[in-house]
């Protein structure tokens, strides 16, 4: 497995060294002089032939790899990848190692509320720069302020997006949904990071140093939180893996508290289904996603859904949601190096 002091190396990737391709080499048993001189139409064979490279895109203070970033290393190397951590706020030096990336995997954005305008600039360098970031920048910039929680549908507990943090705009809101309490956050709340929970007329107090400078959202207060917060995993759009968080703890954003009671658990089949047609909703199908939620009368009510680094409990499904995650990865790899792949699968 791969350890952890060999991931915290290399915040930025070196180029790739002479016969850097020789493990993959041997897995597919192809001798690197057969990849010389070529005809371009077999330019995506051979991209396939090397080691797939894959960036972990980390923050600048997220010095050690989570078990779950770890798990998913593990299974990307069994599968002969090279995988790299680098930080996305180190983008300005990969200069000419971006041609080398087969993937970058966002892992770890949390200082990105300190640093918002740097983050949406750092998404806008991948797109010029054409990096296979997943999920998408696209993605990812809709995913920071949240605007799908209010735009999707069934998204199950109710939600409200009001243009600032308004007394009376929070009052009447709250007053014709009949809510007597709401959970108030602004639209870019890093994932639930910064939401207050209350009645109305402690609302307001309570977020007005982060939310009055613009658009909030209202959502309704879920009383079957007390029984714990389920987070179910997909990747590509197929259910892989569900944790439970008991009462208490919080398992939004893309940390995990170390004393959180977080556990293996199983969702009924209403809730998965529940929470693929959410993902299914989305404008694209993102490489992984996770929806967090609580459980009602067997089905899921949505509290939330994650496509911007979140935690993905990889290291609580015994190798297989890592293995998924990794297989989803090497898959969009080599269906961006041929785009008949996914053709000839079907």
């Amino acid at each position: 497995m791969t350890s952890q002091a060999a991931l915290s190396s290399s915040p930025i990737p070196a180029p790739l060294p002479r016969g850097a391709d020789a493990p993959l080499d041997r897995c597919l048993g192809l001798a690197a002089s057969r990849r010389t001189q070529v005809p371009a139409r077999f330019s995506a064979v051979l991209h396939m032939a090397r080691p797939a490279v894959v960036w972990l895109v980390i923050d600048d203070e997220a010095t050690t790899p989570s078990p779950s970033d770890c798990a998913l290393a593990a299974a990307l190397e069994q599968r002969c990848a090279a995988v790299r951590r680098v930080s996305w706020q180190s983008a300005s030096a990969w200069g000419s190692d971006v041609p080398r990336c087969d993937a970058a995997i966002i892992r770890s954005s949390r200082n990105r509320r300190r640093h918002a305008d740097a983050y949406r600039d750092w998404l806008d360098l991948c797109s010029a720069l054409d990096v296979p970031l997943f999920n998408s920048a696209t993605l990812v910039r809709d995913a920071l302020d949240e605007r799908h929680l209010a735009a999707l549908p069934g998204l199950g507990a109710r939600t409200v997006r009001l243009e600032r943090a308004d007394a009376v705009e929070i009052a009447l809101a709250m007053d014709e949904r009949g809510w007597r309490q709401a959970v108030l956050k602004p639209l870019r709340a890093a994932e639930g990071h910064d939401g207050a929970l209350g009645e109305r007329h402690r609302l307001i107090e309570t977020l007005r140093p982060a939310a009055e400078a613009g658009p909030v959202l209202l959502q309704d207060v879920c009383p079957e939180i007390a029984d714990g917060a389920w987070s179910l995993v997909l990747v590509e759009g197929r259910y892989v893996h569900t944790v439970l968080t008991e009462p208490g703890f919080s398992a939004r954003g893309a940390g995990r508290r170390p004393s959180a009671r977080v556990r293996a658990d199983a969702p009924t089949r209403a809730m998965i289904a529940d929470a693929a047609a959410l993902v299914a909703a989305l404008p694209e199908r993102p490489l992984y996603a996770r929806v967090d939620g609580v459980m009602r009368a067997n089905r899921l009510v949505a509290l939330g859904l994650e496509l911007n680094a979140p935690e993905l409990f990889l290291d609580h499904d015994a190798g297989g949601a890592a293995r998924a995650l990794a297989a989803g990865i090497l898959d969009r790899i080599r269906r961006r190096a041929d785009p008949a792949w996914g053709e000839v699968r079907s």
